[in-house]
């Protein structure tokens, strides 16, 4: 409101900027009710695996409906969760939804995404949230038990950033992410290290693996594999 009253900005700026400023509160928000639905998820997961004996990542693979079973009578198969975490995708339709695992994820792969699909795929492009250039190995980071992989000088690539993985961040000569905006973790902690960060990708972790070397150029929003 002071800037308002100290410079004479037209209105069509000011509306610009109200806007601007009510975006930048329901991100915070959003961020705020996610980060309290992870820790809240996290709790119950944790309390399922004391009680069970079970792996708590595998229990990240049950659905909501399986969970709800779960307190009416703890019947959840350990060897089904173990099947989804190696390969699995979940069919939603009209009707409801379906897990698929196995080799038959592979057929839906390539009904969805074609025969070559983005393996093909050289570079992508997507939002600058801290500038600059940097070249070295990917690393993908699917979980923050992943985050040790990382090591000085790698491009960590991950579908998004979360607090668990600062140690790693730390390290990375850039960032790639495939969601997020302007005021997410990995925009804003990026800038804070002073290193390149691309978000909003949304392919990242598809296109690039383990070991690809690649050339980060957030000046301009782009990533791309290179020899």
């Amino acid at each position: 409101m002071q800037l308002f009253k100290k410079y004479n900005f037209s209105p069509l700026l000011k509306i610009l900027l109200k806007i601007s400023e009510d975006f930048t509160w329901w991100q915070d928000e959003r961020k705020r009710a996610t980060y309290l639905n992870i820790d809240m998820g996290t709790r119950i997961l944790n309390e399922m695996a004391g009680r069970t004996g079970y792996d708590q990542e595998s229990l990240k693979f049950m659905v909501i409906p399986e969970v709800v079973e779960w307190f009416k009578r703890k019947n959840i198969v350990q060897q089904e969760l173990f099947t989804r975490m190696k390969k699995s995708v979940m069919l939603v339709s009209r009707s409801g939804f379906k897990i698929i695992t196995g080799k038959q994820v592979d057929l839906v792969k390539k009904i969805v995404v074609g025969k070559n699909g983005q393996d093909t795929v050289q570079d992508i492009r997507g939002l600058s949230a801290s500038t600059g250039r940097a070249i070295g190995k990917v690393k993908v980071v699917g979980s923050a038990k992943e985050i040790d992989k990382v090591k000085s000088g790698d491009i960590l690539v991950a579908v998004m950033t979360r607090p668990d993985y600062i140690a790693g961040m730390k390290k990375a000569a850039a960032i790639v992410t495939n969601e997020g905006g302007i005021t997410c973790h990995a925009a804003i902690v990026s800038r804070e290290l002073g290193i390149p960060c691309i978000i909003g990708t949304k392919i990242a972790t598809h296109v690039f693996k383990d070991g690809d070397m690649v050339e980060v150029n957030a000046n301009h929003g782009w990533v791309r594999k290179i020899k």
